[in-house]
């Protein structure tokens, strides 16, 4: 018998080193652009007294003086801006005229705008090669399941659930249950740093999702237009969804087998 496909195929240590590096190049990103946004000064009110756009002022320089003035540094987009604002109509529509994405204009302004679940991708890779858990371990994560220092043993640990080879599944909550991944203190280190982040890139909405939602790790802003603007946990979305980010996360990086073509991460 032969394989019918490669997704048990190792990586080479080459495919794994550029794995690796696109994974960190990514959460660096990532963690850079959730910090505190720092106001450039540029541009000027583009309004005139009637709340239109003054010929030749429609540019991003102005429209990022709407931001910095009047959206008090809060990105909005085409779907969740105030068509009645002036300044939120002004802003959306210079920022509809460019050839840049809004993603990319955001960016290019040290903002990040989309929270979708494309941006968790990065850190549940990473927490994958740090800790060995497969996916619906990590999916199912909740942002207390780490503990840096156990009462028993004074070491960290991570609390997980895993399916059963009966199919049936158990989230196990307490000492005497839980399947516990004993981690060194190296791991222990990077995992606390990995779930800080993750909490730091989901901070600005966490507080508006449900009890059940709130309390997973892994959560994120639909940009799906049948579910837009929902919070949702990778936990309770399509069971596609992993693929899905996996495979743009790929394609954004150029990422490829040691034979040119392009590598698949499950």
């Amino acid at each position: 018998t032969t394989a019918e496909t490669d997704i048990y195929r190792p990586y080479t240590p080459s495919e794994r080193g550029r794995i690796a590096e696109a994974i960190l190049t990514a959460i660096a990103s990532t963690n850079e652009l959730i910090k505190p946004y720092a106001p450039s000064g540029v541009g000027c009110d583009p309004l005139d007294i009637t709340g239109a756009i003054k010929r030749g002022f429609g540019t991003l320089d102005n429209a990022r003086w709407i931001f910095e003035n009047k959206l008090n540094c809060i990105p909005v987009g085409f779907k969740t801006a105030d068509k009645s604002d002036p300044y939120q109509r002004a802003f959306i529509n210079i920022l509809g005229q460019q050839a840049a994405s809004i993603d990319d204009i955001y960016r290019s302004w040290g903002v990040l705008y989309s929270r979708d679940s494309s941006v968790l991708a990065p850190y549940v890779a990473r927490l994958a090669q740090v800790t060995g858990l497969n996916t619906d371990s990590l999916v199912s994560l909740d942002v207390e399941d780490f503990v840096e220092a156990h009462p028993l043993t004074n070491r960290p640990c991570l609390r997980y659930w895993k399916e059963r080879s009966t199919g049936e599944r158990e989230y196990h909550l307490d000492l005497f249950k839980a399947d516990i991944t004993w981690l060194t203190t190296s791991q222990g280190r990077e995992v606390k740093k990995l779930f800080d982040e993750v909490i730091a890139v989901t901070s600005n909405f966490r507080g508006e999702a449900p009890k059940d939602v709130a309390a997973k790790l892994f959560i994120y802003r639909s940009s799906s237009p049948r579910t837009f603007n929902k919070i949702k946990s990778l936990e309770g979305s399509a069971s596609t969804i992993i693929n899905k980010i996996f495979e743009k996360f790929v394609d954004e990086y150029e990422l490829k087998l040691d034979s040119g073509e392009p590598l698949s991460i499950s």
